[in-house]
C-alpha cells in the first residue's frame, strides 16, 4: 500500500545548500534524497535519510555479487556515521570487512594478512598487524575492525579503525586449478580414446555381416 503524503512533502527546490553539499559529496542524487524522504509521514532527519540512502545502495550491491561496488558504499556511510553523526561506524566498518573476506574467497584466495594503517596506527593495531588468518576464521570471528582500536581518527571520541586485509598469495585455492587439470586430461585422452574404439567396433561389426 503506498503512502499517502500531504502538501507538506517536501520539493526539489526546497533542498538547501548546506544539504546539497552533503549529498554531492557522498554521491547522492538530490531526487533520490527527496523521494526517500517523502516515504515518510512524519518529520524525519536529514542524516538518518542519508544512511538509509548508503545501507540500501550496499544492501543491493551485496546482493546483485557487485561486492566492490558494496564495499566502497559501505565505506562511504562509515565515513558519514562518523563525521556527520558522531557516533562510532563499527558495524558498517564490519560489513565492509566482511564484503572484502568474500571477495577475496570468490577470488580464490584461502587466507588473508591483516594490515594496520601505518605509523599513525594505534599500538592495539599494530599488536596484531602481519597476522595471517584463515578466511573461514576471519568470517566467524571477525577480527576487523579491531575492538581494542584507540584511534580517534574524526576526534568524535570514538575509535575509527583503519586495519584492512590483503590476500596472502601462496594461499590460492587448489581444488580449482585440479578440476580443470583432470578436465583437460579426460578431453585430451579419453575423449579420442572413446571414438577411436567406436570406429573399431564399427568397422568389425560391418566386415563380420
Amino acid at each position: 500500500m503506498s503512502i499517502q503524503h500531504t502538501s507538506s512533502e517536501l520539493k526539489l527546490s526546497e533542498l538547501d545548500k548546506e544539504v546539497r553539499d552533503i549529498l554531492e559529496r557522498y554521491a547522492i542524487s538530490p531526487k533520490q534524497f527527496v523521494k526517500f524522504k517523502n516515504q515518510f509521514t512524519t518529520k524525519t532527519a536529514d542524516n538518518y535519510i542519508i544512511k538509509m540512502i548508503l545501507d540500501s545502495e550496499a544492501r543491493t550491491y551485496g546482493s546483485k555479487g557487485h561486492l566492490e561496488d558494496a564495499i566502497s558504499v559501505y565505506n562511504k556511510l562509515a565515513t558519514f556515521i562518523a563525521t556527520e553523526d558522531k557516533n562510532n561506524p563499527i558495524e558498517t566498518i564490519r560489513n565492509m570487512h566482511r564484503l572484502s573476506l568474500r571477495q577475496y574467497s570468490r577470488l580464490g584466495y584461502n587466507k588473508v594478512r591483516i594490515q594496520n594503517c601505518g605509523a599513525a596506527g594505534c599500538r592495539e593495531c599494530k599488536a596484531i598487524s602481519d597476522k595471517i588468518v584463515d578466511i573461514s576464521e576471519a568470517l566467524k570471528k571477525m577480527p576487523l575492525p579491531n575492538p581494542l582500536c584507540s584511534f580517534d581518527l574524526y576526534r568524535n571520541g570514538h575509535s575509527y579503525c583503519r586495519c584492512s586485509y590483503e590476500p596472502v598469495a601462496g594461499s590460492i585455492k587448489t581444488t580449482n586449478k585440479k578440476n580443470k587439470y583432470d578436465y583437460s586430461l579426460f578431453r585430451k585422452y579419453l575423449v579420442p580414446a572413446a571414438i577411436l574404439i567406436l570406429i573399431i567396433t564399427t568397422v568389425f561389426y560391418f566386415i563380420n555381416l
